[in-house]
C-alpha cells in the first residue's frame, strides 16, 4: 500500500516546473544565477521585471527586495 501512494504522489508532481523560492536570500549566490534565474525570482516576489534591462539593475533589485524576518531563508554552507 505505502508503494502506491508514494507512486501517486510523486506522479502528481514530476510534471512541477523548477524554480527558485522567493524568500530565500540568494545574495551570496548572485554572481552563479542566470538573468532567467534572477527574473523568476523577483516575478515570485511581486516585482515587474519588464523595466528591469540591465544585469546590473537585476542585480540591485533582487538585494533590495531580499526578503527579511523569521520567513526569510538564508543559505549556509554546509557539509553536504
Amino acid at each position: 500500500m505505502h508503494h502506491f501512494l508514494s507512486r501517486r504522489r510523486w506522479a502528481n508532481k514530476k510534471h512541477i516546473v523548477f524554480s527558485l523560492h522567493p524568500r530565500v536570500d540568494y545574495t551570496d549566490l548572485i554572481p552563479s544565477l542566470t538573468i532567467r534565474e534572477m527574473k523568476g525570482i523577483l516575478k515570485a516576489r511581486g516585482v515587474a521585471v519588464e523595466d528591469l534591462l540591465e544585469k546590473l539593475d537585476l542585480i540591485a533589485t533582487l538585494i533590495r527586495t531580499t526578503p527579511i524576518g523569521p520567513g526569510t531563508v538564508k543559505l549556509q554552507e554546509g557539509k553536504w
